[in-house]
């Protein structure tokens, strides 16, 4: 009697499970009311739920939203940055380009008596005369050679060339020309325009270690360029020199045994000589 309720027993239970896994099958059907869709409408479209979903993506999202700020503010100072070394890129460029193309246009042809590598004539009427002054030199010892006027501009930049690599200058020079008329046997002064004031003082700082230039037997002389008013009074003075008798005696007495200098060399002179005798061919 026993035995036969296990038996039943467990037919029993063997049925309900099968019963139960076939349910599970079945796929549940929600259906929501329209009720229930109104009131959701209502919450999502209320003041109080735009908050806490404003409040919860702010918790979220703020801190990302704050580290892109201050990206944003790196690269907008580093753009300001780039954008003023550009703006002095251009500047640098501009005039390179400036001196380039006058150096090509004076290498193309001109005078060597007048050869002019900046500007043009329009340029030399409205630069102030003072101005190219300050910026000028003055170089006397160069000889002159070559048989047209294209071989002696040539030769004359090839020394200015030299006496730059010697005393170390960088800035190309403005213009190369001689100044007064061509005398057979004898050099005229060389003028140099620097493109800046700076450049020329920069190499008249510079000019007295041309006494160890390698010239042969002519020395070269650099000084500033003079305007006329400033050439007469010179001049002047070196004729008051000559004429002083306090000069005169001291030139007679030059060759005491106290005297540092040999007796056949000639006293020193502020001025070089060549530089006085052509005061009047130009600056």
């Amino acid at each position: 009697m026993s035995v036969r309720k296990r038996i039943g027993n467990s037919d029993s239970g063997g049925g309900s499970k099968g019963k139960s896994k076939y349910e599970a099958k079945k796929p549940k059907v929600i259906v929501i009311s329209a009720d229930f869709q109104e009131k959701v409408f209502q919450l999502m479209e209320s003041d109080r739920f735009k908050k806490i979903v404003q409040n919860r993506l702010e918790d979220v999202l703020g801190e990302r939203i704050e580290q892109l700020e201050r990206e944003l503010e790196e690269r907008c100072r580093k753009l300001k940055i780039l954008e003023e070394e550009l703006k002095v890129l251009d500047e640098k460029v501009k005039l390179l380009s400036e001196v380039k193309d006058s150096g090509v246009s004076a290498m193309n042809g001109g005078s060597n008596t007048g050869v002019k590598v900046g500007g043009g004539a329009d340029q030399e009427k409205s630069e102030d005369p003072g101005e190219m002054e300050r910026r000028s030199v003055v170089v006397a010892g160069v000889p002159e050679y070559g048989g047209n006027d294209r071989m002696r501009w040539s030769w004359d930049y090839h020394c200015v060339g030299k006496l730059f690599h010697f005393l170390d200058i960088g800035s190309p020079p403005v213009s190369i020309y001689r100044l007064g008329k061509a005398v057979p046997g004898k050099s005229r002064l060389l003028k140099v325009v620097m493109p800046r004031s700076w450049d020329q003082q920069t190499l008249l700082a510079r000019a007295p270690k041309l006494r160890y230039f390698p010239c042969g037997t002519t020395p070269v002389y650099v000084r500033a360029s003079l305007t006329k008013t400033q050439r007469e009074e010179l001049r002047n003075k070196q004729k008051a020199k000559i004429n002083d008798p306090v000069t005169s005696n001291v030139k007679n007495n030059y060759n005491t045994p106290h005297s540092s200098h040999p007796p056949s060399s000639p006293p020193p002179s502020s001025v070089p000589q060549q530089l006085v005798e052509n005061m009047d061919t130009g600056n």
